[in-house]
Order: C-alpha cells, then sequence, then structure tokens
C-alpha cells in the first residue's frame, strides 16, 4: 500500500500487510500523516459489512 500525501511528507513504510492495514484503518485503529481516520474505534466494518455476488448471467427481455 502507497501513501503519497498531498499535505504531508512521505512517511516510513507501514510495518503491516494491505490487508492488515485496510482493516485497522477501516477500524479507526490506523492513522498516519496524510491519510484520514476513517470509521470509529467503537465500530467493527467486519460486522456490518456484506457482500452479495455479482450476477454474471444477463437479464432477459421478454
Amino acid at each position: 500500500m502507497i501513501v503519497l500525501p498531498r499535505h504531508a511528507d512521505q512517511g516510513p513504510p507501514f510495518g503491516t500487510g494491505l490487508t492488515a492495514t485496510l482493516l485497522e484503518w477501516l477500524r479507526g485503529r490506523f492513522a498516519t500523516e496524510g491519510l484520514p481516520p476513517l470509521g470509529r474505534r467503537d465500530e467493527d466494518p467486519l460486522e456490518y459489512i456484506g457482500f452479495e455476488p455479482y450476477d454474471v448471467e444477463p437479464a432477459t427481455d421478454d
């Protein structure tokens, strides 16, 4: 993951992998200069994020 902050200096590389970094950011536990906080500390996005696969079969016009 690369963050190119617009109004801050480039910081050091993140010490975690992409998935862990994004999950901590979504949970509100990750902050770094140039990357605004997202989410709230009392929420876990895994409790309410859902996934529904895209229906690949085209709709038929009758």
